[in-house]
């Protein structure tokens, strides 16, 4: 499963692979005008997979490397990486969509550093500062710093979820 969305995202591998980046062809992310929703849905799916509990009805649990460590991680990577204009953006973006309040969770003021981090280096450049995806990822990351403040926040699916829906 991890093969094949790091062969639709490979920049999601940069975690496990730091050479991931030297051999990544940038043009291939961005061909044809459907690529940036692809791979943003790719890496929310990624996202959903680490920080999501499997129902009760599987009996068996999560697969001990898809956590929200690796979540973690893989944030982290991108954003020490090269800044891929409008890619990197969408991969954060839809890790971020799914597993923000997680890594909150669990990270606390380390994710508020990290995500700190993100938001310097877009508004550092003025090109990164102008592109619609670094700016839609800006607005997630505040989105997720006012839910933390709030308290609204949940690091998990309620217990309920699996029942309500079967």
């Amino acid at each position: 499963l991890l093969a094949r969305l790091f062969l639709g995202c490979p920049l999601l591998a940069l975690c496990v692979d730091p050479d991931t980046f030297s051999v990544l062809d940038v043009s291939k992310l961005c061909d044809g005008s459907d690529s940036l929703p692809r791979v943003r849905g790719i890496t929310r799916l990624f996202g959903a997979l680490t920080v999501a509990l499997p129902p009760p009805a599987v009996r068996s649990p999560r697969p001990p490397y898809l956590n929200p460590a690796l979540l973690w991680r893989t944030v982290a990577a991108i954003s020490n990486a090269t800044w891929i204009p409008s890619v990197s953006a969408e991969v954060i973006h839809g890790l971020l969509d799914t597993g923000a309040s997680v890594l909150f969770a669990i990270y606390g003021n380390q994710t508020a550093r990290l995500l700190s981090t993100i938001t310097s280096i877009i508004k550092s450049s003025p090109e990164l500062s102008q592109l619609i995806p670094e700016i839609s990822l800006l607005s997630t990351i505040e989105s997720a710093q006012k839910l933390r403040s709030s308290g609204l926040a949940k690091a998990r699916l309620d217990a309920s979820f699996w029942s309500a829906i079967q």
